[in-house]
């Protein structure tokens, strides 16, 4: 933003009395202006409720928090708002969101700031004043319309609420049913007969369902078996508070010491770590062969002494069998 279209836009802020602007430099202002930030959103806030009370109440009831910082969340469907009052005064397109955030480019921005400010500072309280005046002529004008000519006269005219192709569909079909010969009756006696065979089904199927009944009795329950079922409900709950009291553990252990981890980087090992990383490995085979060559050994050792347990379990078995 050059320096005169930058002191053009201060003493128009000036002019509107706008307070959050005051005693600012045009360095900062043209930063402020074209970067998104919380002040931006403050400043487009105050212009449009300066515009119409009615778009005033509307901001108004859009602030959520009260204080002085807004939220994220707020700062959001501000800026929904915001653009949603843009696009119907014809200041930006509907879904603009980012001329509004102001992340749109420079010459966007500075347009849009320019016509903003001439619709606020053209709708001044005088001016206002003439609005309001003028709307009130208006309706006493539509007043005294109405009162001299026969309102049954003004109303009296057909309000077509569908669309031409619907009205289009219902005039031709009307002209075919109108036309046509054929035009097929329904005669009195087949009414009575198709009510009549309803009857007689509806009486079939209620005959079916009270055999059923009689077949498949269900009792109520007696006071043993009441007290059973409320026996197993706080069961059941007892169950259930466990359960959501073990989940509960769980997931402050797995937040407090399994999610630290979790969100670690990967390890990265460069050439000489890589060469440890193998040897290791190695190494750890190798261990795990000498520990089964170990248990080898030790069992081979414990077969071949004659005064072994296992040796005189196998001269039993031995024994047993030449017996038998």
């Amino acid at each position: 933003m050059d320096a005169a279209t930058a002191t053009n836009f201060l003493n128009m802020f000036e002019t509107l009395q706008c307070p959050y602007v005051q005693d600012i430099e045009l360095s900062y202002l043209s930063e402020l202006l074209l970067t998104p930030s919380r002040h931006r959103t403050r400043i487009l806030c105050w212009l449009f409720s300066s515009i119409d009370p009615d778009l005033e109440n509307m901001i108004d009831s859009c602030n959520v928090n009260q204080g002085g910082f807004m939220s994220s969340h707020e700062i959001d469907s501000k800026i929904q708002l915001l653009t949603g009052i843009a696009s119907d005064l014809c200041l930006c397109i509907q879904d603009d969101f980012d001329l509004i955030r102001g992340k749109a480019t420079a010459r966007k921005q500075i347009a849009f700031w320019g016509n903003l400010l001439s619709v606020a500072a053209n709708i001044s309280d005088h001016n206002k004043e003439q609005l309001y005046e003028h709307d009130n002529e208006i309706c006493t004008f539509s007043k005294a319309v109405l009162r001299t000519c026969d309102i049954s006269t003004v109303l009296s005219l057909s309000l077509q609420l569908l669309s031409c192709s619907v009205q289009r569909e219902i005039s031709v079909t009307l002209k075919t049913i109108k036309t046509s010969k054929s035009i097929s009756v329904i005669a009195t006696e087949d009414v009575v007969n198709t009510i009549s065979k309803l009857e007689s089904q509806l009486s079939r199927q209620k005959d079916n369902i009270t055999k059923l009944l009689k077949e498949y009795s269900y009792k109520d329950f007696a006071a043993d078996e009441t007290s059973k079922t409320d026996k197993l409900n706080r069961s059941l709950r007892v169950v259930l508070n466990d359960l959501c009291q073990l989940q509960t553990t769980f997931l402050q252990t797995h937040e407090n010491f399994f999610q630290p981890y979790c969100d670690k980087t990967p390890v990265t090992f460069n050439k000489f770590g890589q060469t440890l990383h193998k040897v290791n490995c190695q190494l750890k085979s190798y261990l795990q062969l000498i520990d089964t060559l170990k248990n080898i050994k030790e069992t081979n050792e414990e077969i071949s002494n004659p005064h072994s347990a296992f040796q005189r379990e196998a001269w039993v078995v031995i024994g047993s069998t030449s017996r038998g």
